[in-house]
């Protein structure tokens, strides 16, 4: 079964239902998000004996969707009024088959709901609801269809409010030609009926397209146009490139003047506390070693740098020459970009701290010491001596001063000539001065 293709059929039924349509095939999630068929009869209107071609682009629910549609001449049971009709759509999702394939199928599906009499009869709708039409089942092709099924291209699904109608001789070419139309339009219409062509005329809501010269020059603007909006993108595109270059010259310059002088204060901290705490040696080699890694990882960042230019210079190119698409050139360097940043959040620089005074004075203040004493708590401190050193010092005082006087009584008593010696060499001493 195929699910990627809706089968609906529709109509106008009047009092008390209006207009109705029901998917009798394909997907069936989707098929209530399906846009209604109905036609805005001010602009464009149906008359007897007359056929309406339509197709449409329509997102739903994330999908982007083309639904071919056909439309008859119906009157309603019980009224007069006019541009009332029965119809038939065949919608396609993301993917759609090839142009004369469809129309065979949805003119074969049309016709068995158009030729049944208990669904119309000379022109009068026979039911009151779509869930109400008689006979209806699937072309004999239409399980065929999801075989050959294609991309859509490039078509913009973006809605633009807007809606065309083409007079012309209908066959599938003009409605292949067609597709490239939906660029601009959300729906365009087909008919070769003068007087719908007249009508659509007069009101002026929508675009009408005439003969085949016509709607060529209309898909010849529109390529035009498509094209000078593809420029400006790549342009524009470009532009953005050459700002993030800019940008990333700006930020490369600041990053590496900024980091080295991290690692040239770094350096300079490093040699001076190497000259104030020289004992330190374990950590400073370990300090050492982590900045001189950080500056050699720095140089490296370098060509990360280089490399990341010359990707955004090429991007340009890529992007100038359609190699790659914006939004493709965008992810890779978004990605790019990504690798650049978390090389550059690999890059630790150690924090150097100074010396504190207390430190400082600790250290050069205690020669027989091999480390500075930190000590802050009370038992850590060194306790003072005891009284019995004190009288200790006391003694030995009074020995050294008797020693003294002994000595000095042996001189002046028992020596006097060398009394006498040191004193002339004192007054010698005193003239010399």
């Amino acid at each position: 079964m195929n699910n990627n293709i809706n089968l609906i059929a529709f109509g106008t039924f009047g009092i008390p239902n209006g207009f109705r349509q029901t998917p009798f095939a394909g997907d069936k999630e989707n098929s209530g998000r399906i846009k209604s068929f109905d036609l805005n009869t001010n602009a464009i209107k149906l008359f007897p004996d007359t056929r309406i071609y339509s197709i449409r682009k329509q997102h739903i629910n994330g999908n982007n969707t083309i639904a071919y549609a056909v439309y008859s001449f119906a009157k309603e049971k019980n009224s007069d009024r006019g541009g009332t009709f029965i119809g038939s759509a065949m919608v396609y999702y993301n993917k759609i088959a090839e142009e004369n394939l469809t129309i065979k199928c949805l003119d074969e599906f049309h016709n068995t709901l158009i030729t049944n009499t208990k669904n119309i009869n000379q022109h009068v709708l026979q039911v009151n609801h779509s869930n109400h039409f008689n006979g209806l089942k699937k072309p004999a092709d239409f399980d065929k269809l999801e075989l050959n099924l294609k991309e859509f291209g490039e078509l913009n699904f973006t809605m633009t409010s807007k809606d065309a109608v083409v007079y012309n001789l209908i066959k599938p070419k003009t409605l292949q030609d067609s597709l490239e139309l939906l660029n601009v339009y959300d729906t365009v219409f087909f008919t070769d009926s003068p007087e719908i062509a007249k009508f659509v005329n007069e009101k002026q809501l929508f675009k009408l397209i005439e003969n085949t010269e016509g709607m060529e020059n209309e898909v010849k603007g529109i390529r035009i146009q498509i094209e000078e909006e593809k420029n400006r993108k790549i342009n524009q595109a470009a532009a953005q490139v050459e700002t993030r270059i800019n940008q990333f010259e700006d930020s490369r310059h600041f990053y590496f003047d900024h980091n080295n002088s991290l690692i040239k204060s770094a350096k300079d901290q490093l040699s001076q506390n190497a000259v104030q705490i020289d004992k330190f040696t374990s950590q400073l080699n370990t300090d050492r070693a982590q900045t001189e890694k950080s500056a050699d990882y720095l140089i490296k960042l370098g060509k990360s740098f280089d490399d990341q230019k010359s990707k955004l210079n090429a991007a340009i190119q890529e992007i100038k020459t359609g190699t790659k698409s914006p939004e493709e050139v965008f992810i890779r360097l978004g990605k790019d970009q990504q690798q650049l940043d978390e090389a550059k959040n690999k890059l630790e620089i150690p924090v150097i701290t100074k010396l504190t005074e207390s430190q400082k004075t600790t250290f050069f203040s205690n020669n027989n010491s091999t480390l500075p004493d930190f000590r802050t708590n009370d038992h850590d401190q060194v306790p003072e001596r005891s009284s019995g050193g004190t009288s200790l010092y006391k003694v030995m005082a009074i020995m050294l001063f008797l020693l003294w006087a002994a000595t000095t009584a042996y001189f002046l008593y028992y020596q006097p000539e060398k009394v006498d010696f040191l004193r002339s060499n004192q007054r010698v001493y005193k003239t010399n001065r």
